[in-house]
């Protein structure tokens, strides 16, 4: 399990930039237990310390390490081999929309509230439109509303 206060390039917590909309839309449920506790051990920082530092990347995080799917470094969803590169542009489709670069470091509060100020629920579920969880999440409800409401 990563440790959230380490990380090769500062003390930030490495978050793919499309988990930033999901952590707005989870609602206790996911692959399995391992990925349900961490999801939950993660949300649980975000909303208690705000301040958090998170970098952005579009590559495997902190959510992903426990997700039965990460194989190689890489998501092998539904065994597709090219659901990383899918995965990957998702990623870039939201840094563009939040005018963040690859690896910026920034509060998870500030990265939240970026989202919710710049991301419709529209645009959310035009990003998203591929993404399974998006039928049964409250993401695309929840993006323009506090994270912390």
């Amino acid at each position: 399990m990563i440790d959230e206060s380490t990380n090769q390039n500062s003390n930030a917590i490495k978050l793919r930039a499309h988990h930033i909309l999901c952590f707005h839309g989870y609602n206790g449920r996911g692959y399995n237990e391992e990925f349900i506790s961490n999801m939950n051990r993660l949300k649980e920082i975000f909303l208690t310390k705000p301040e958090t530092e998170i970098q952005i990347i579009s590559s495997p995080d902190c959510v992903c390490e426990s997700c039965p799917n990460l194989s190689d470094d890489a998501c092998f969803e539904d065994n597709e081999p090219d659901q990383e590169k899918r995965i990957h542009d998702r990623d870039l489709a939201v840094m563009s929309c939040l005018e963040i670069s690859e690896g910026e470091v920034m509060s998870v509060k500030d990265a939240f509230e970026r989202a919710e100020s710049r991301i419709s629920s529209e645009k959310l579920r035009e990003i998203c439109y591929d993404c399974p969880w998006l039928p049964i999440s409250s993401c695309a409800k929840n993006i323009e509303i506090s994270f912390w409401d």
